[in-house]
C-alpha cells in the first residue's frame, strides 16, 4: 500500500519532511508491505471491519518492534484516549472509525497537548482512500474514509489545536502525493506598551497615544485591532487586540510611530497621503502645544524655569523608546554646523536676559508682572539652543521681550512703573535692551531706541 493523499495542518507535512524524514521512511516502507486488495471483495460491513482492526493491530505491533511506544500506560484511564504509539516526538494512529474527527482531534490531540506537550510536536493519522473498499459497501455508521474526513474537517475548520497532525490517505498503487493544507485558527493577538509619565507631561503624553488607534485604522484596516488606553495614575498602558491580525504587523506600527514621535521618520515618510500628513503634523503641534502649554502652568505655579527643549526631547525619547521595540532599525539625520562662534555669543546673551529677568521678578511689585516677566524668561529658554537666526527671530521670546522693553518706555504700563524705580531695576532693563539689540543685530530684528542701551 502507497501514501497518496494527505492533509496537512499547520504545516505539518512540511515539518514530517524537514525534521521527521527517518520516522516518515519507517512509516511508508512498513506500509509498502502490506496488500489490502482483498478488501475489494469482501462485502459484508462486519468482515471489513474486523480486517481492519486486525492490519491496525498488526501494523502497531511492528513498529513497537521498530522502538516505538506508547507513552500512556495500559493501566492509566486515558489510555483509550492516547494519541497512539510515539517516536522522536512523532505520533502514529491507524484509526478507520467513523467518528475520527471526534476521537482523534478532539479527545486524542487535546489530550496530547495537555499532557504530552514536551513529548508529542506532530501526529499521523493513517486512514485508507475511498478507492480502497468496493463502493457496494455501505461505509455510513462504521467506517470513515480519507475523503470523507476532508470534506468534514473543512465543514468545522479553522480549528484551533496547536499540535500540527497528517490524515494520510492509502491507495494500491503509488501516485503522486495530493497535499490538502489546512491552516491553524489564529489566536487573538494582544500587544502593550507601558509608559509612565511625569506628571506635567502627562496630558501631552496621553494626546498623543490616543491617536494611534487612527494610525492603526488609516495604514492598517486589515488588521481589525481595537486599540485601548488604560490609565493608573501616571502610567499609561497602550493596548492593541485583534482577532485575526497579523503580530508582527501590529509590533512594525507600534516601532513606525514611536519612531514618528521621536522624529526619525518624518510625516511625509509615514504616510503617502497629504491629508492623512496634515492630519499627523496636527496632532505632533498639539503634542508640543500641550508640553508647551503644561510648562507654563508649573512655571507660573512655581516661578522657575524648566528647559523646555530638553524635557521635550526627553519625552519624545521616552514614548519613542517604549514603542519601539529594541531590535527596530533606527534612523539618525547628523547634521554638521559652522556657525560656532556666533551660537556661542547668541546664547551666552539670552541666558544673561534670563539672569536679569530673574532679578527684575525679585523687584517688581505685582504678581502679573512678576508672572510676565517669568513668561518671557520661559519663551526666551524655549529657543535659546537653537543655532537658525530665523527661528530666534521669529520667536516668542525675541517678540515678547521687544514688546516688554517697548512698554518700559510708556508712561502709564507696570513696566515703566518698574523703570521709573531707578537704580537697580533701571540699570537690569538697560541691560536687557543692550542684550536684546546684539541678538537683534545677529538675527535680522529691529533693534529698540538707546534710551534702554546706554551704560
Amino acid at each position: 500500500m502507497y501514501i497518496t493523499k494527505v492533509l496537512s495542518y499547520n504545516g505539518a507535512w512540511e515539518k514530517l519532511l524537514a525534521e521527521h524524514g527517518a520516522e516518515f521512511d519507517e512509516i511508508k516502507k512498513l506500509l509498502e508491505s502490506y496488500d489490502l486488495s482483498h478488501l475489494r471483495i469482501i462485502k459484508s460491513n462486519e468482515e471489513i471491519l474486523d480486517s481492519l482492526l486486525s492490519i491496525s493491530s498488526d501494523f502497531e505491533d511492528k513498529l513497537e518492534e521498530n522502538e516505538w511506544e506508547n507513552l500512556i500506560k495500559k493501566n492509566n484511564k486515558e489510555y483509550k484516549n492516547t494519541p497512539g504509539l510515539v517516536k522522536n516526538k512523532v505520533s502514529f494512529k491507524f484509526q478507520i472509525n467513523h467518528d475520527i474527527l471526534t476521537s482523534f482531534i478532539f479527545r486524542r490531540l487535546k489530550l496530547a497537548e495537555i499532557n504530552l506537550i514536551n513529548e508529542v510536536d506532530l501526529a499521523i493519522l493513517l486512514n485508507l482512500n475511498e478507492s480502497v473498499v468496493d463502493k457496494s459497501v455501505n461505509w455510513s455508521g462504521i467506517f470513515s474514509y480519507w475523503e470523507n474526513n476532508i470534506e468534514e474537517l473543512k465543514l468545522i475548520a479553522p480549528i484551533s489545536l496547536k499540535i500540527p497532525f497528517l490524515i494520510l490517505g492509502i491507495g494500491f498503487e503509488p501516485e503522486e502525493i495530493e497535499v490538502i493544507e489546512l491552516e491553524r485558527q489564529k489566536e487573538p493577538i494582544m500587544i502593550e506598551r507601558s509608559i509612565e509619565f511625569k506628571p506635567e507631561h502627562y496630558q501631552a503624553g496621553l494626546g498623543i497615544l490616543n491617536y494611534f488607534g487612527t494610525v492603526m485604522r488609516k495604514k492598517y484596516p486589515e488588521q481589525n485591532a481595537k486599540v485601548r488606553i488604560e490609565q493608573d495614575d501616571n502610567a499609561v498602558r497602550l493596548v492593541v487586540e485583534s482577532a485575526n491580525g497579523d503580530k508582527e504587523v501590529i509590533e512594525r506600527a507600534f516601532d513606525e510611530f514611536g519612531l514618528v514621535i521621536h522624529r526619525d521618520i518624518q510625516p511625509e515618510e509615514f504616510y503617502d497621503n497629504y491629508l492623512d500628513v496634515a492630519e499627523l503634523k496636527t496632532k505632533l503641534g498639539t503634542f508640543e502645544s500641550e508640553l508647551k502649554f503644561q510648562h507654563q502652568l508649573v512655571e507660573m505655579k512655581e516661578h522657575r524655569i524648566i528647559e523646555l527643549k530638553k524635557d521635550k526631547e526627553f519625552l519624545e525619547n521616552l514614548i519613542g523608546q517604549a514603542l519601539v521595540r529594541p531590535n527596530s532599525p533606527i534612523y539618525i539625520n547628523n547634521q554638521l554646523t559652522n556657525s560656532q562662534s556666533t551660537v556661542i555669543n547668541h546664547k551666552a546673551e539670552i541666558s544673561k536676559s534670563n539672569d536679569d529677568l530673574e532679578e527684575l521678578i525679585d523687584l517688581a511689585d505685582s504678581d502679573a508682572l512678576k508672572n510676565k516677566l517669568a513668561m518671557i524668561q520661559n519663551a526666551l529658554e524655549n529657543n535659546r539652543n537653537s543655532d537658525n537666526p530665523e527661528d530666534i527671530k521669529d520667536s516668542n521670546g525675541m517678540k515678547k521681550l521687544a514688546k516688554f522693553l517697548k512698554e518700559a518706555n510708556e508712561v502709564g504700563t507696570e513696566a515703566n512703573s518698574l523703570a521709573e524705580k531707578g537704580g537697580k531695576a533701571l540699570e537690569l532693563i538697560k541691560s536687557l535692551g543692550r542684550s536684546y539689540n546684539s541678538i537683534a543685530q545677529w538675527c535680522g530684528m529691529p533693534i529698540i531706541p538707546n534710551v534702554f542701551v546706554k551704560e
